[in-house]
């Protein structure tokens, strides 16, 4: 079983038990402890986290005030004890658990898409191609203020899309052993229409 800290907020201390998979790769607490001081507060805000593993991102902003999270994650057991740990939290009513593909979830929202104010994307990194289909469909569920947090493997160097249409705008990024991580906007530029 793998165990993870609940660092914020309400349920401070509590920890998540998750199944062990091999690919599980969980935000490490010190990139949390980072992410969550840039991000300050989270009331009212509206979440998604795409490439959920455990899903303590998203947790951890509804423990901070966030007003919804939708989930995504593609490993049944792990979507499984995530939709438990929602329950028993009490946060059922305010996050919904997808199981599925990240690109299948975002195809499927294309037709009624949501505005989210932040969007974690921690993908795998031993296929960060998943990434590649996401860049086109992301912007539809953005405005100028949505924030995109990327966890990325430092040893691979990040490099944001190429889109007439759109630009990306660096708020914060950092290294922390292994990982980058971004803050990320994505604009529509001006002269676009």
């Amino acid at each position: 079983m793998a165990l993870i800290e609940i660092q914020f907020g309400l349920f401070k201390g509590k920890k998540l038990k998750y199944p062990d998979r091999i690919a599980l790769r969980p935000s490490l607490a010190r990139v949390r402890d980072v992410l969550f001081n840039w991000l300050g507060n989270l009331s009212h805000k509206k979440c998604l986290d795409l490439f959920a593993g455990t899903g303590i991102l998203g947790i951890q902003s509804l423990c901070l005030g966030a007003e919804y999270v939708d989930f995504v994650e593609a490993d049944r057991p792990l979507a499984d004890a995530l939709k438990i740990h929602l329950e028993t939290m009490r946060f059922s009513t305010c996050a919904h658990v997808t199981y599925g593909l990240a690109a299948h979830f975002l195809k499927n929202i294309k037709n009624h898409p949501k505005i989210y104010d932040i969007i974690f994307l921690d993908p795998p990194f031993d296929n960060l191609t998943l990434l590649d289909d996401l860049w086109a469909i992301l912007p539809m569920l953005c405005n100028d203020s949505t924030i995109i947090y990327l966890e990325h493997p430092k040893n691979i160097p990040f490099k944001a899309p190429c889109d007439f249409r759109y630009e990306f705008i660096y708020l914060k990024n950092k290294q922390i052993g292994e990982v980058s991580i971004y803050l990320i906007q994505y604009r529509r530029k001006a002269n676009t229409g």
